[in-house]
């Protein structure tokens, strides 16, 4: 991977351009996108970007939604310590929500382009302007914020696996599936937990958008799966499985502890064994379980993932 400037400076993907019959006729989808085009927001123009945000704590957080608080490491660091931290990790959630945004705007423009539906054209149409319009929000985000990151290797991973499968469903599957699913559930804490009202307000306007995209995958993934042959839904299954795998490595946020002079390994401990880390993979399992489950992937291997990592109850939801 090389990287300057925290991104990728590329990425192989494999792609074809796929004409499609004019026919509408999919009217949960036509829905989705005549929302979207009423729903269309302006980033310049609909947040204050003169707002000035707390130095000590960016987007307004309580400290009991970092993975060590409470730890003894926490307990032992200053009060000026424990400020450098939020903005760390902080700087790095919002890092990687940027990376994932642009992320998404590929695999939305790679659907279009490839996808033999019309409608679901329209609808990944749409998400390229949405994904643009996050890409400028949490870019002007980023610049009022002391610390940026580089996208992190196990998101950069799962971006590579992606864009680099040639069969179309998989930008959906991994992009509108589980990388929304994981923003859904930071954008819905953040949106819970934080007390500035720019902050809010502009997770506000994000997580609209995103809830749509993360139902138009569904929608559209639960109407082209029931068409495969058994093989080829064990093989989304199982792309499903190491996905997940690599998300609970990317929640672990282990970029963050070097720069605070804590040790890997200390710190990956502590999360590992962390209540609000558990806490937080539960949230994001409870968006994806119920999905995986609703677009027919829910087979052998996955429901043995699921429930060995205590989440399987989920899919009921």
């Amino acid at each position: 991977m090389n990287i300057e400037h925290g991104i990728p400076s590329a990425i192989e993907a494999v792609a074809k351009f796929q004409f499609a019959d004019y026919v509408e006729d999919n009217p949960t989808l036509l829905s989705l996108y005549h929302k979207a085009k009423r729903n269309q927001w302006d980033a310049h123009m609909d947040i204050d970007w003169t707002y000035e945000l707390n130095e000590d704590n960016p987007l307004a957080m309580p400290d009991g939604t970092i993975a060590i608080y409470g730890s003894s490491t926490w307990d032992k660091m200053s009060e000026k310590n424990r400020a450098d931290l939020r903005n760390h990790v902080q700087g790095w959630n919002i890092s990687q929500i940027l990376h994932g945004e642009q992320g998404a705007l590929f695999c939305a423009s790679r659907i279009a382009q490839s996808e033999p539906d019309m409608v679901i054209k329209y609808c990944n149409a749409v998400q390229v302007m949405d994904e643009a319009r996050h890409i400028e929000v949490y870019s002007r985000l980023m610049s009022k914020m002391k610390n940026s990151y580089p996208i992190s290797g196990a998101l950069y991973k799962l971006l590579e696996q992606i864009m680099g499968e040639s069969r179309h469903d998989f930008a959906s599957l991994g992009m509108q599936i589980l990388i929304e699913g994981l923003a859904l559930t930071f954008f819905k804490n953040v949106q819970a937990y934080s007390n500035d009202p720019f902050v809010k307000n502009m997770q506000a306007l994000v997580l609209r958008d995103e809830a749509r995209h993360f139902a138009t995958g569904q929608v559209a993934l639960s109407g082209f799966y029931p068409q495969l042959m058994e093989h080829e839904r064990r093989e989304r299954e199982e792309f499903v499985v190491e996905a997940c795998h690599t998300l609970r490595e990317h929640l672990f946020g282990e970029d963050i502890w070097t720069p605070m002079g804590i040790p890997r390994s200390e710190c990956r401990e502590l999360i590992r064994a962390s209540q609000i880390n558990q806490s937080m993979q539960r949230s994001v399992f409870r968006h994806l379980v119920p999905a995986v489950s609703g677009i027919g992937l829910m087979g052998r291997e996955a429901t043995r993932f699921f429930d060995n990592i205590g989440v399987l109850s989920y899919a009921a939801a």
